[in-house]
């Protein structure tokens, strides 16, 4: 492909090294964690326990927009959940025909294990970032804008 400037070439890079992130996230998220007991969970499903244990009383609206997926998905996760003991369905103790998430003991190993996994990979940015602190505001920027590029590309998909 024959590049009119050295913009259009550093975009195409970055385009490509872009991608290749997305693909290894990609391939991460679809790795199964094997928990202390020896389940496996699914990275949906570790998210799920994150957000559960950072909103208490939690209904499934709720964690199903917090989470970007449908309503019926995430019944049936938590659906799961339960019935491996990682999550427990009460009553809300605001009304009575509301059901609230909240985690089990288990669940709360889950929790505590992704936040330190969540930390050391906010250190690893952090020291990115260290190197570079000049360059944090923009990479901020063009992160949302890209996010702002993909809403657009799923859209065009969708009609």
């Amino acid at each position: 492909m024959a590049y009119s400037d050295s913009a259009s070439l550093a975009a195409e890079n970055l385009s490509d090294l872009f991608i290749k992130v997305i693909n290894r996230f990609g391939e991460l998220d679809k790795l199964p964690f094997i928990a202390g007991d020896g389940e496996m969970l699914h990275t949906s499903e570790i998210h799920a326990m994150d957000i559960i244990g950072f909103n208490k009383n939690i209904n499934i609206t709720h964690l199903a927009n917090l989470l970007g997926l449908t309503k019926g998905a995430v019944s049936i996760m938590m659906g799961k959940l339960v019935k491996k003991s990682y999550v427990i369905k009460n009553i809300s103790p605001e009304t009575d025909n509301e059901v609230v998430l909240k985690l089990t003991e288990k669940g709360g190993e889950v929790f505590d294990w992704h936040q330190q996994h969540r930390c050391r990979l906010k250190q690893k940015i952090e020291e990115l970032i260290t190197e570079a602190p000049q360059a944090n505001e923009y990479y901020t920027k063009l992160c949302i804008e890209l996010d702002k590029v993909f809403v657009d590309l799923i859209e065009e998909r969708k009609t």
